[in-house]
């Protein structure tokens, strides 16, 4: 009950007190019985869905539209192997499935986060799914799909490393923002930063990610994945063979630079840190359509 009411707070086209408990602002404890429903305030404080002290109050979590689509994230978090999050490049995922995607009946995002791309796609696909691994991620990406519910087809979180629950050769469009930093660094606590780490040069992971996601998709579907296109000083670029590796097998591909990251601030960042070997960097989107059987 609590969370329904935020989610529809945060879609009130007046801004207001209760949008912005919504969206993770602070209150005084006696100043939400003017704008929080008894009901609701008993629920949120019954499961514990409040950050209550003796002087301020707030949500747990942050309830944000975009476009009359609601995302849910934690409101409290530290940068740690666990972080839920949403970037400038989760919206440029977003325009490129807009942009390359054609409507069609089942839809994927892998590695969803909170799934918010998601949710986006159900306006165009009949049935949509959002993968991740069990733990903060799936339940967000849960929460943000439920929000959402009753506004477009059907939609569900399934948990599983990247596509390996998926039938293959069943989507017409597969979307990720595969994590592509390399040698990720650590927490406080020396967990590596799971929620960034791409492997030890940025493409591990994202390999397996478009290796995966084209394979889920039916003829004529397309698979759009964010990674990193790194170069060497000895003029190895380990994400060519791969891209190799699916034009060799029939998929046609596409390579777009990214507005989100540009070159120059990705390649010295990545030097400095932690490649100093690196000669460039691009961080990408790849646009890979089957047409082998089309």
């Amino acid at each position: 009950m609590g969370l329904r009411w935020a989610v529809e707070a945060c879609r009130s086209a007046e801004p207001g007190p209760a949008a912005a408990f919504a969206g993770g602002a602070l209150f005084a404890p006696e100043d939400l019985a003017r704008f929080v429903p008894t009901d609701v305030l008993q629920d949120l404080c019954a499961r514990d869905q409040i950050y209550l002290a003796s002087d301020k109050a707030q949500f747990i979590f942050t309830c944000t539209n975009y476009n009359n689509l609601v995302s849910i994230m934690p409101t409290r978090q530290d940068v740690t192997a666990d972080f839920v999050h949403v970037n400038g490049d989760t919206f440029w995922l977003l325009q490129l499935v807009w942009e390359h995607g054609t409507p069609g009946q089942r839809a994927v995002e892998l590695g969803a986060g909170n799934a918010i791309v998601a949710a986006h796609m159900v306006a165009r696909y009949h049935t949509v799914l959002a993968t991740d691994l069990p733990g903060p991620w799936l339940h967000y990406a849960q929460l943000t799909l439920a929000a959402n519910a009753g506004r477009g087809r059907p939609s569900a979180a399934v948990a599983c490393d990247v596509a390996t629950a998926l039938r293959p050769g069943s989507f017409d469009l597969v979307a990720a923002n595969s994590p592509w930093s390399p040698a990720a660094p650590t927490d406080r606590d020396g967990n590596e930063l799971t929620f960034m780490a791409g492997g030890s040069t940025g493409t591990e992971l994202p390999a397996r990610f478009l290796r995966e996601s084209a394979a889920l998709l039916r003829p004529g579907g397309v698979a759009i994945t964010l990674c990193l296109d790194p170069e060497f000083e000895d003029g190895s670029r380990p994400l060519m063979p791969v891209l190799d590796e699916l034009r060799s097998q029939g998929y046609a591909l596409a390579c777009i630079d990214s507005p989100v990251f540009p070159t120059d601030t990705v390649t010295e960042r990545l030097r400095a840190n932690r490649l100093p070997t690196l000669r460039s960097a691009r961080h990408i989107a790849v646009v890979v359509r089957n047409e082998r059987d089309v």
